[in-house]
């Protein structure tokens, strides 16, 4: 754990505090990483997505130098490596330096004020929470290497803001860091900033931030991501809003502290936590809002089949008929809009039900997926075309053997039916 008090790392003794020893012991170690103005605060690793190093491995430390703060500083991102030997009654713990991985050009000197993004209806500006990293350090091990992905906000114009995001590797054999891939996302010129990025189990990145601007968009939540095939340095997934804002904040600068990406234990569905501006305008628009989404891998389309499932097939006229749609890679929460002969029928909904088809009809669905980058979407259904018979009534005639016959002699009388099934029941009545 880290402190924005001052350069300082703090270590918990994991393995007494999982067995609840109420004795477990604490440590920090202080050290000097190149900082700019505001404060600072150095990121530690996180590996609490299930898949945790090997015992004794050093924790990474992360932070960021810019050379705007300084000259004699470049654009660059440090690795330190915080070790703890738990043995001796006192813990004894080090900090040392890893590597400097230089990146691309930024600049992140935000207003000495850090009133930074803009929102609609007032001339408050929020913080954009400059100088800093970004929570959190994901740290998710793969097939000879270690991935880490961050982010922190960074300066694009006087007036707008936006999110530098890399993602860093380490060789497991050599233990070398380096820049896999890097970028500033900044699709229009609408300000960006609080991000917190994630990786999935299949590589897939996904990063939740704040937009606003000062015409039009409250602070509201937002995603992106990429999938593990996209052009590397790239974020292409059509940014979603997750939770649109509604107000624009005054009496405070400060909006979002905290927010956080994490992965699911399914290791495909990223859950955000963070605040936007949902309320009304003034001091108490901010909420909170939970989401989570998932990236469909590289390859993966939508698809969507639909069965009848209830009535009968043909049916008769009148007779209520069931329609159910079989989603493939739809998301978390798929929508529906289902068609007659082209012609939208139905609500948002996997079932449609209706009493009023007639024969021929043509029932399709069309399915748009959640599923951020999913191939295919939206999908449209195979068609079912309905039969439907008219009600037509059923007829019988008799004829006789003879017509013209004396006292006891035996006639037989034959009765001919139509639409009266395979097997109809007869019965003969003698008048007179």
């Amino acid at each position: 754990m880290t402190s924005n008090q001052a350069q300082k790392v703090f270590a918990f003794e994991r393995s007494q505090m999982l067995v609840g020893n109420p004795a477990s012991r604490s440590i920090y170690v202080s050290y000097s990483p190149p900082q700019g103005g505001g404060f600072f605060c150095p990121l530690a690793g996180d590996a609490s997505d299930g898949a945790l190093p090997p015992a004794g491995t050093p924790c990474p430390i992360f932070s960021y130098s810019d050379n705007a703060w300084n000259a004699a500083y470049t654009d660059a991102v440090q690795i330190y490596n915080m070790s703890v030997d738990w043995t001796p009654t006192t813990p004894t713990g080090s900090i040392t330096l890893a590597a400097a991985v230089n990146t691309s050009s930024f600049d992140a000197s935000y207003n000495a004020s850090w009133n930074d993004c803009p929102q609609p209806g007032t001339t408050q500006m929020l913080d954009g929470i400059g100088g800093t990293l970004m929570y959190r350090a994901q740290w998710k091990p793969w097939s000879g290497h270690n991935s880490v992905v961050l982010n922190w906000g960074v300066k694009l114009s006087a007036t707008q803001r936006s999110i530098m995001w890399c993602e860093l590797r380490q060789n497991q054999s050599t233990g070398t860091w380096s820049i896999y891939q890097q970028g500033i996302y900044a699709p229009d010129t609408n300000t960006r900033w609080m991000g917190s990025i994630a990786m999935d189990n299949n590589g897939c990145i996904g990063l939740a931030y704040l937009k606003s601007n000062s015409s039009s968009i409250f602070p509201s939540l937002c995603y992106t991501g990429r999938r593990e095939c996209d052009p590397l340095g790239t974020l292409p997934i059509a940014e979603y809003v997750a939770a649109p804002g509604t107000g624009y904040q005054t009496g405070t600068n400060r909006i979002g502290d905290y927010a956080q990406t994490s992965l699911d234990p399914d290791g495909i569905t990223f859950w955000h936590t963070g605040e936007f501006l949902g309320g009304p305008s003034g001091s108490t628009a901010a909420r909170t809002q939970i989401f989570s989404w998932q990236i469909a891998p590289c390859g993966n389309n939508a698809y969507v089949n639909i069965t009848q499932t209830g009535g009968n097939s043909p049916a008769c006229v009148g007779e209520t008929l069931t329609f159910t749609a079989s989603p493939t890679n739809g998301g978390t929460t798929p929508s529906y809009q289902w068609k007659v002969n082209g012609v939208n029928v139905g609500t948002n909904s996997a079932t449609y039900t209706t009493s009023s088809l007639t024969n021929g009809q043509v029932v399709t669905c069309v399915m748009t997926s959640n599923l951020a980058g999913v191939g295919n979407n939206p999908a449209t259904s195979n068609a079912i075309t309905v039969v439907v018979n008219n009600p037509t009534l059923p007829t019988i005639s008799i004829n006789a053997s003879q017509t013209t016959f004396c006292a006891g002699t035996q006639v037989v009388f034959t009765a001919t039916t139509t639409n009266a099934g395979a097997s109809p029941c007869t019965n003969g009545k003698l008048m007179g």
